[in-house]
């Protein structure tokens, strides 16, 4: 019993409610309300009358409730029929129940190194991606740095 390390549940029951960060080594299981950003190591999961109002990060999420804020999930979210999340949801994969709804961007986690962001390009980069769009020469104000593209469009380097 002594000198195991106990990763416990946390439970924040119906009718509680708890302000500030919380950082968790083990799991979480929310049927109350949390406001304020949530750390888990483990699996947090929101009950469908939980609520997260803050930013979640966490190895593995289960989302029955509502969250408010961004999630950042290292493994697997899982958006069952009931649950809501308002703001962008990043994760390794992803599940979404019919009825499950993401208000905001979502992107999977990549193990690779990122990338500059759209609009961005490193000098060359802005020829190539051209290239691989069907152009002979990049806009002007694409290959200069810190421009945004002009057609208004989004692309991705693959």
């Amino acid at each position: 019993m002594f000198g195991k390390k106990n990763q416990g549940a946390t439970i924040v029951g119906a009718g509680d409610r708890i302000e500030g960060t919380l950082t968790i080594a083990g799991t979480l299981h929310v049927d109350g309300e949390i406001r304020g950003d949530v750390r888990a190591e483990g699996h947090v999961s929101i009950g469908p009358e939980g609520v997260v109002e803050g930013d979640l990060e966490a190895h593995e999420v289960t989302v029955a409730g509502r969250v408010e804020g961004r999630i950042a999930v290292s493994g697997h979210l899982h958006m069952l029929e009931t649950g809501l999340v308002r703001g962008d949801a990043f994760f390794g994969s992803l599940q979404v129940e019919r009825g499950g709804l993401i208000h905001g961007h979502t992107a999977a986690a990549s193990t690779e190194e990122p990338r500059a962001p759209l609009g961005r390009l490193p000098e060359g980069d802005a020829l190539r991606a051209s290239e691989a769009l069907g152009q002979a020469e990049p806009a002007a104000e694409e290959t200069a740095r810190g421009a945004e593209p002009s057609s208004g469009t989004e692309s991705a380097l693959v």
